[in-house]
């Protein structure tokens, strides 16, 4: 069942392609223009804009265990799933391709990937490093070379649901060596975080033993492994490996830290969890824990 990744072709790219890459994220995403995909969606303000969807709200391990046994299946998919995979395969493969087509694949990868999970409490954005730094991480950086972040937003955002916005960072992605098959890989790897990130209670969303990397613990990364999986029989695309030793930011919008901080490490990042004041926008700081949010690399 072994693939070869895809050869997309984009190391060959020169520096005044690559800048053109960069220009073309601040532009506005249409069907007509851009990236060639073929879109039966319809709007594309489906994946743009915040909408209340119902979802019930599971422990990690049951969003875990829901989403593994959807994936599970390489074969014999549901005719939606099928139709999904089949427009990612060919967009994967096509000569025409810029950041566009992130926004335009979004709704294609939601129920290929994650069983259509995403919609309405998801959205993907491009930014420059300057930019992801200044609206999310108070000029603060959370990981030296990171391509993306999920971020979770404040309850007076959120509209009562757990909502993020993932963050593609241009700088990094298309000063990659190859940049178009690092533009996939990070899209599963955020992806992966949202779909966490919302399918989950957040008492019980962080694994308080994963020390100073606690959102790459087991479970994302055997979601990752699971999501991987299905893109490389599919798309021989590869999802982004979580990477070792990871930081996360921790001056960011508030989401509570509750008991277990105290397990993190000795090391500087622990002194830093343990060092956080309670925020007022999230009320008061459970026993034990201080409440701060964390955007996900």
């Amino acid at each position: 069942m072994s693939r070869a990744v895809l050869d997309t072709a984009a190391r060959y790219l020169n520096d005044s392609a690559r800048q053109r890459l960069r220009e073309q994220t601040k532009e506005p995403v249409s069907w007509d223009i851009g990236a060639q995909y073929d879109h039966p969606h319809g709007d594309l303000n489906d994946y743009q804009e915040f909408r209340s969807v119902a979802r019930a709200q599971l422990t990690k391990a049951q969003a875990t265990q829901l989403l593994v046994d959807f994936l599970t299946p390489l074969e014999h998919l549901h005719t939606a799933q099928k139709e999904a995979l089949n427009r990612l395969d060919a967009a994967a493969r096509h000569p025409k391709w810029d950041p566009s087509l992130m926004i335009k694949a979004l709704a294609d990868l939601d129920i290929a990937f994650f069983d259509g999970r995403l919609k309405g409490n998801v959205i993907v954005m491009w930014a420059t490093e300057r930019e992801i730094l200044e609206r999310v991480c108070d000029g603060q950086n959370p990981e030296k070379g990171f391509t993306g972040l999920c971020q979770p937003l404040q309850p007076d955002e959120n509209e009562g649901e757990q909502r993020c916005k993932v963050w593609l960072n241009s700088d990094k992605i298309f000063n990659a060596p190859d940049p178009r098959l690092q533009m996939w890989e990070t899209m599963f790897h955020e992806l992966v975080h949202a779909y966490a990130l919302i399918s989950s209670d957040r008492d019980g969303f962080i694994d308080y033993h994963a020390y100073n990397d606690p959102y790459h613990d087991d479970q994302f990364e055997y979601l990752l492994s699971m999501v991987d999986r299905r893109s490389m029989y599919h798309m021989q695309m590869p999802a982004k490996p979580a990477g070792k030793g990871h930081t996360i930011c921790l001056t960011c919008c508030p989401r509570p830290l509750m008991h277990g901080d105290e397990e993190f490490g000795m090391d500087e990042q622990g002194e830093m969890l343990r060092g956080q004041v309670s925020d007022p926008r999230w009320g008061q700081a459970p026993e034990g824990g201080s409440q701060r949010s964390l955007p996900i690399l």
